[in-house]
């Protein structure tokens, strides 16, 4: 189900909602750059809670479900809306040259997701962490030539290229 959001200033184009939960790959209104961080010159950076609670104020659901970094983390902010990334399952890290170059990490090869269940309360959250054959799928990366891709797998750490 595709749920499209006009409210406020933003376009929501970029998810899709259920009950009071929005899912989307990166953020709510553009699929390539992180809700929870932000890319500089010097490196990731988790942005401010104010500027988190701004740029999802014309977000109706209390829960957003976001990816892009592939980094298991959830951020509760002061108007009780609460980002969650699951992290990834397979893919534990990556280089990028863009806006800047940078890595993100998991540091670890370890299959990450996360379960919602509402509960009287709200929503509770477990973030997963469970062992898989990465040496198997880091093999198969390097089969395709992708040694990038098999050292991620198999450390949760990004391969930078030398120059």
């Amino acid at each position: 189900m595709y749920e499209s959001s006009n409210r406020g200033s933003h376009s929501c184009h970029f998810g899709c909602a259920w009950e009071d939960i929005l899912f989307c790959h990166a953020t709510p209104f553009t699929d390539d750059a992180s809700l929870i961080e932000k890319v500089t010159a010097d490196g990731v950076v988790d942005k401010p809670i104010e500027v988190l609670s701004a740029e999802l104020q014309a977000i109706p659901q209390k829960v957003i479900v976001c990816g892009h970094t592939h980094v298991p983390k959830n951020v509760f902010l002061p108007d009780g809306k609460w980002i969650v990334n699951p992290g990834s399952v397979g893919f534990p890290a990556y280089y990028e040259e863009s806006p800047h170059p940078h890595v993100m990490e998991s540091h670890s090869p370890h299959a990450k997701y996360a379960i919602l269940q509402r509960v009287e309360e709200g929503w509770s959250l477990a973030h997963v962490c469970i062992p898989y054959d990465w040496e198997r799928a880091s093999r198969r990366a390097e089969q395709f030539g992708r040694m990038d891709y098999a050292n991620a797998i198999r450390s949760g750490k990004a391969y930078i290229p030398q120059a």
